[in-house]
């Protein structure tokens, strides 16, 4: 195997091990005392160096999440420190989209997480993912978990009832939320759970604004059905753009499609 240098790229994947065997920890694969796989078999799994491995090791005994011992292995010492918050990670739709891998791996690698576990529910895969998204919420309410991270439900019909009862669920149960890449509410309302995400608005603006810039000047816009809000900001910033460069605004350019 090639050696790897100590380079972005190795970074990621050293993040990427590292989140991996976190939340396989988290979630109850391997239990308290249980020796985890050996090196060889790590670097087998993800492909990576033994280096990385190392590293991703490391950082988890700094989590204070396993222990090594002389001659006999890596072994998970708990599966969060004492007095640490749990944070439920639900996000339904997590299959459809590669967004949100960043995301909670940026969460899980930062110094501050450390004590700290994120939680990942299981729901039944074959079940609409409404549902699943409602069987998510109520384990993490029985779980009494410190706060949610929740990606509101897109793409069906039905995501605003249930983004509203999963979000008044958890606010009965005293639990905080933080949205992730959408509000709960329509374009352009405000809502009132903190959001981290991206101004899709500029973004709209951003690329419409290139299109007119290289020549165009039938610039379509084309967004799925059902789509959360931040798809309606994105066309705002569609049509500010053609507006600022004095192109007529056509709606037979604007779809929304399956």
């Amino acid at each position: 195997m090639r050696p790897e240098t100590s380079g972005p790229r190795t970074t990621r994947k050293h993040r990427q091990v590292y989140s991996s065997l976190s939340r396989d920890i988290h979630s109850g694969r391997w239990k308290l005392g249980e020796r985890l796989p050996s090196e060889a078999q790590l670097v087998a799994r993800f492909g990576v160096s033994r280096i990385t491995i190392g590293r991703a090791v490391r950082d988890l005994q700094a989590a204070g999440l396993v222990e090594r011992r002389a001659g006999s292995g890596t072994f998970v010492k708990r599966a969060h420190a004492a007095g640490g918050c749990s944070f439920g990670l639900l996000i339904p739709n997590r299959e459809e989209t590669g967004i949100f891998e960043p995301i909670w791996e940026g969460m899980m690698a930062s110094p501050r997480a450390r004590g700290h576990a994120l939680v990942w529910g299981s729901a039944a895969a074959q079940r609409p993912k409404e549902e699943r998204a409602w069987e998510l919420c109520l384990q993490y309410i029985e779980r009494k978990v410190s706060g949610v991270f929740f990606a509101p439900l897109e793409l069906t019909p039905f995501k605003d009832e249930y983004n509203r009862r999963i979000v008044r669920a958890l606010d009965e149960a005293r639990i905080p939320v933080v949205l992730l890449d959408r509000p709960l509410v329509a374009y352009p309302q405000a809502g009132r759970h903190d959001l981290i995400g991206i101004d899709n608005r500029r973004a709209g603006h951003v690329i419409t604004e290139h299109l007119l810039r290289l020549g165009c000047r039938r610039v379509l816009f084309v967004g799925p059905e059902n789509a959360a809000s931040t798809v309606d900001e994105r066309e705002a910033g569609y049509r500010e753009a053609l507006y600022a460069a004095g192109v007529q605004f056509d709606p037979a350019l604007t779809h929304r499609m399956d």
